[in-house]
């Protein structure tokens, strides 16, 4: 930026320098060595002035800008292969975390099933250990029901036979009844 505002200055007094020197700016009749000669010496001069200033200064300026944009061209050229390369390692890894994600995902739902079938299955077993508990529990009721309703009945069967025997039993049966009973006593002994 220096050589640039250098360039200019020198350059701006140049110029002013070759008009002074003319003495303004006079149109000439006709063409002279002296007058127009020392005009063309004096443009000569600026030009050459001007070429030197633009070789000296402004092409260095300006290939050192060049190169400045190509290394940042290249610079930002490598970062975004870096960043293509981040980005496709960054896309691999989702890919492989979908991938994960999934299959965590199906072996949850295999261990779910799993879980149920199982619970499925104890809630089963519970099931018909109830109903056979249930069935042994109703089959003792009902030998308990069978075998009060036995007692039941030979209560009430020897109560209408003692009903029975007290209405056809005479004092002359019992009689009968206990002398027969000595004698099967006796005989045993």
């Amino acid at each position: 930026m220096r050589s640039l505002t250098l360039a200019t200055v020198a350059l701006a007094v140049m110029v002013g320098a070759a008009h002074a020197s003319g003495g303004g700016l006079q149109l000439a009749e006709e063409w002279t060595w002296r007058l127009d000669g020392s005009r063309i010496f004096n443009a000569l001069v600026i030009f050459a002035g001007v070429a030197y200033l633009i070789k000296k200064y402004l092409l260095p300026m300006l290939a050192a800008r060049t190169q400045e944009i190509a290394d940042r061209r290249a610079a930002l050229e490598r970062a975004k292969a870096d960043a293509d390369a981040r980005l496709a390692e960054v896309r691999t890894k989702l890919d492989e975390v979908a991938k994960e994600a999934e299959r965590i995902r199906n072996e949850a739902r295999a261990e779910a099933e799993t879980l149920k079938n199982a619970v499925v299955a104890q809630a089963a077993e519970e099931a018909r250990a109830l109903v056979a508990k249930a069935a042994a529990q109703i089959d003792l009721e009902t030998e308990q029901a069978r075998e009060r309703l036995r007692r039941e009945a030979m209560a009430a069967a020897v109560d209408m036979a003692e009903a029975i025997i007290k209405k056809s039993f005479g004092p002359d049966d019992q009689k009968r009844l206990v002398e027969g009973y000595l004698t099967k006593l006796e005989s045993m002994n």
